[in-house]
């Protein structure tokens, strides 16, 4: 993804499931597959985080991590 074009971008330009009257039907059952799958890897799978890893924070519409999460899977 292009950095610059991402930066150009309106503030509130993101919105996965739209707003006001013309909101997802849908955005219930995406909430609720994402949550089953979040169940299931957290179920079967270990994740850790590098011990000398230290979180940046950037505030916009809302809290992300620059750079990413660098989470290692391993099998529970």
């Amino acid at each position: 993804m292009d950095q610059a074009l991402v930066r150009e971008r309106p503030r509130l330009a993101f919105m996965p499931f739209g707003s006001g009257r013309h909101h997802c039907l849908g955005t219930g059952m995406a909430y609720m597959n994402a949550q089953f799958l979040l169940t299931i890897i957290f179920q079967r799978y270990r994740l850790t985080l590098p011990q000398t890893w230290k979180p940046k924070h950037h505030f916009n519409f809302s809290v992300t991590l620059d750079g990413g999460l660098p989470v290692t899977l391993t099998r529970a």
